[in-house]
């Protein structure tokens, strides 16, 4: 009985935690498009290779217009490349 409980219980954490990152990622969402101006590329490498961000990144659903900002733009502009 011990087990079940401990599988049902894991089974759950695992639910919330995906509806958390769900909730957590329509929330970035929302924060990027008012801060779209004022984000910048990082990839964290080593522990994210730039690849893996940009992999991430792609699939996070994040509009078309931003992403040129976020990747490119934004660091043109702020070290006065532009």
């Amino acid at each position: 009985m011990a087990a079940r409980a401990s599988r049902a219980d894991a089974g759950l954490g695992a639910h919330l935690l995906r509806r958390e990152a769900r909730a957590v990622l329509v929330a970035l969402r929302a924060a990027v498009q008012q801060l779209k101006d004022r984000i910048l590329f990082g990839s964290d490498y080593p522990l994210i290779t730039p690849d893996r961000w940009l992999k991430d990144f792609e699939e996070a659903g994040f509009k078309d217009s931003v992403k040129p900002l976020i990747l490119k733009q934004n660091a043109m502009r702020l070290l006065g490349l532009s």
